[in-house]
């Protein structure tokens, strides 16, 4: 599963799509997102900016700069947007004007996240650097595409978002998605179980309507994994028929659970929603020199 991830990682690009996955992530562990990546706004060297406990305990402000597939020398230190750069601008801006009044005393752990790994040309001056720039509030991480993987996989499909039986099926579904003959059963089985096999019948509590919101994400998630691999195997039209089941079912998810004016359960639906439309441009896009063909 984690190569599953690993790979769907990698597809991504870094505005947009990882800068809007890892505040879900982090949320997920815990660590709260206080500020996120917004088109337009000046950002100082951070994309996402978030406050939680570390893996020692201690609570910690956090400071990510992401950054999309492997890492070289020319993404270390060429231009504005390299690397060390960006860690410049983190040191020497947001640090010292953008750290809210009631963060100022919190340990700071600024991590560089890439859905690839840091290459060995590069190790050695990303280590030089972190040597350099290390204090006893200020730390440096490297966060590469396996442990990112490990972390989707251990808090955003872990057991209480997706039954450990039910992963063999999404397996399966990536397995076949390619095929004009599959019935896509598997990825249905994996929707009925996050949208449908509940009990609308009572009113959620606050802690049900918390887990209400995860399974829509989890969905969201998986609608993305499927999408990444219909597009690679040339058949979005799969995609396209398990987005417009996912609209429908998360849509009535929302309805019988009366949760259509809690707004996490709607920003949920809209993120399925923004997916699907993706999936249906980029359908559209495919066919669309076949519509000016006569009789196409």
């Amino acid at each position: 599963m984690k190569l599953i991830v690993k790979e769907f990682l990698s597809q991504l690009k870094e505005s947009g799509e990882l800068d809007r996955l890892l505040p879900d992530l982090l949320s997920r562990m815990k660590i709260i997102p206080i500020s996120r990546a917004q088109v337009g706004v000046r950002q100082n060297g951070v994309d996402v900016a978030a406050v939680g406990k570390d893996g020692e305990g201690v609570k910690t402000l956090f400071l990510f700069v992401l950054k999309v597939g492997d890492l070289g020398r020319r993404d270390w230190d060429s231009g504005v947007n390299s690397v060390r750069q960006t860690l410049n601008q983190v040191k020497d801006s947001y640090l010292r004007s953008f750290v809210r009044p009631e963060h100022k005393d919190l340990p700071i752990k600024i991590v560089v996240c890439s859905t690839g790994d840091l290459k060995q040309d590069v190790t050695q001056d990303f280590n030089g650097y972190v040597d350099d720039n290390t204090t006893d509030r200020v730390h440096y991480e490297f966060w590469s595409g396996d442990h990112l993987a490990d972390l989707v996989d251990t808090h955003l499909l872990d057991e209480y978002a997706i039954d450990p039986s039910q992963r063999g099926d999404l397996r399966r579904a990536i397995a076949l998605i390619g095929s004009r003959d599959y019935d896509l059963r598997h990825a249905y089985k994996i929707l009925q179980l996050l949208l449908q096999e509940h009990d609308a019948s009572v009113p959620a509590t606050a802690a049900q309507r918390k887990r209400f919101v995860r399974q829509l994400k989890t969905t969201a998630l998986v609608l993305e994994i499927v999408f990444r691999w219909a597009n690679e195997e040339g058949n979005l039209l799969n995609a396209f028929k398990v987005g417009e089941r996912c609209c429908l079912w998360a849509w009535e998810f929302i309805r019988v659970r009366d949760l259509l004016s809690y707004r996490p359960a709607g920003s949920a639906y809209v993120d399925i929603y923004r997916i699907h439309e993706r999936i249906s441009r980029a359908y559209f896009d495919k066919l669309r020199p076949h519509f000016l063909a006569r009789d196409g």
